[in-house]
């Protein structure tokens, strides 16, 4: 692609990603959205009080106090905040400004990042540009998306960052790759599988600039949330071990879909694993893991969301850079192997997730939603291990 082509194609995803949060803005009452529970935090810490206060949460976004005995509304349930201080103390910026041109910018954050960290994932393993526009609507006309967009959630950051990270590892810049994976950390529970498995190739192939990235990344963020309040881990925890662990048998996660079929989230412990060394074996084969594992952090943050307690289906959105990869297998395969390909991205990333939204909604509980990020991270280490086979024999076939 031309520089005047790159910059044309820039330009739209900005100005497009700004249409949908000024055309969002409009339709949602973001206030009662899971935005409000973000920025509601960031207006705390402004202020100088406590997220992690029961009382003080409870006023400040807008719920009753205990025992009040009132409706809650949907969003911002819990007893306090359930992200880590660092991610209210990076919304703070959002805290500044009036609704709803706050609630308008943060979703053309989102967007643009969702959108942004596509692209760079496609690129990442050697898809063309010709490939970009599928990818872009697969992810912009997905279910994730749209939830995303609708509730003010901060997926699309999560996405922009893990494709990020995937691109620099491609380019040999693993410093920069650690450092986008730690931001990643804004939603921790996210990097379930993705930052320890980064952090393992790390030090098992002696790449110490993405273990520095992640350390260093990850480690600005928590001396700057103590700098901020020092007392806050013990109630977060509290919270993120209690009540929102409790509510996990619920969530379309493992755990959710053990209990759904057995009554037992504790066999999600065995779905889990057995997905994870099922995936690891299909992709063991793929060249790249070793040298540059753009692949791998896109099939660790699929198993992430299958292996966490705690996502749900809007979480999907980090499924994007996964769905990228996707498109570019088919894109450079032919034949049957590219309508094959093709096909099974269109079910993987569209078909399947509003599917079971569709399902969810009549079961009302989105815990079969976990065959979402299964069915992904199965696709995607099919195609990663089936393309280094054809190099390989494309090699052999070579003469000496």
């Amino acid at each position: 692609m031309s520089q005047p082509a790159r910059a044309a194609a820039l330009a739209a995803l900005v100005l497009g990603s700004l249409a949908t949060g000024v055309v969002a803005s409009r339709a949602q009452d973001y206030r009662l959205q899971d935005f409000d529970c973000l920025r509601g935090a960031a207006v705390l810490v402004l202020d100088g009080r406590d997220p992690y206060d029961p009382p003080t949460w409870a006023i400040a976004t807008g719920l009753p106090a205990a025992g009040a005995g009132e409706a809650r509304r949907g969003s911002c349930l819990g007893r306090r905040f359930a992200y880590p201080l660092w991610t209210a103390v990076a919304m703070v910026p959002f805290a500044l400004l009036p609704y709803p041109a706050t609630a308008a910018l943060w979703v053309a954050l989102n967007a643009a990042a969702a959108l942004g960290g596509t692209l760079l994932a496609l690129r990442a393993v050697g898809g063309p540009w010709r490939a970009a526009p599928l990818a872009l609507a697969l992810v912009a006309a997905s279910q994730p998306f749209a939830l995303t967009v609708w509730s003010g959630q901060i997926d699309g950051i999560e996405a922009g960052l893990i494709g990020l990270s995937a691109w620099a590892l491609a380019r040999g810049w693993d410093a920069r790759a650690g450092t986008a994976l730690a931001l990643a950390l804004l939603k921790p529970q996210l990097l379930a599988v993705t930052g320890p498995a980064v952090a393992a190739w790390a030090l098992a192939l002696r790449r110490p600039r993405a273990l520095g990235g992640l350390a260093v990344g990850g480690g600005v963020l928590f001396a700057v949330s103590l700098a901020v309040r020092p007392d806050w881990i013990g109630p977060w925890l509290d919270e993120t071990t209690g009540a929102r662990l409790a509510i996990a048998r619920l969530l379309p996660t493992a755990w959710g879909f053990a209990f759904d079929l057995t009554g037992n989230a504790a066999w999600g412990a065995l779905l889990a694993g057995a997905l994870t060394v099922t995936v690891v074996r299909m992709a063991r084969g793929h060249a790249g893991a070793r040298a540059v594992p753009a692949g791998a952090v896109a099939l660790a943050a699929a198993l992430s969301l299958v292996v966490t307690p705690h996502a749900w289906s809007y979480d999907h959105l980090a499924l994007a850079p996964a769905w990228a990869m996707l498109v570019a297998r088919a894109s450079v395969a032919t034949g049957a192997s590219r309508a094959a390909l093709l096909a099974t991205t269109v079910v993987v990333a569209s078909a399947l997730p509003w599917s079971l939204y569709a399902v969810a909604l009549a079961r009302a509980t989105e815990t079969w939603s976990v065959l979402v990020p299964v069915c992904a991270s199965l696709a995607l280490a099919v195609s990663l291990a089936g393309t280094d086979r054809r190099r390989v024999v494309r090699a052999r076939a070579r003469p000496a």
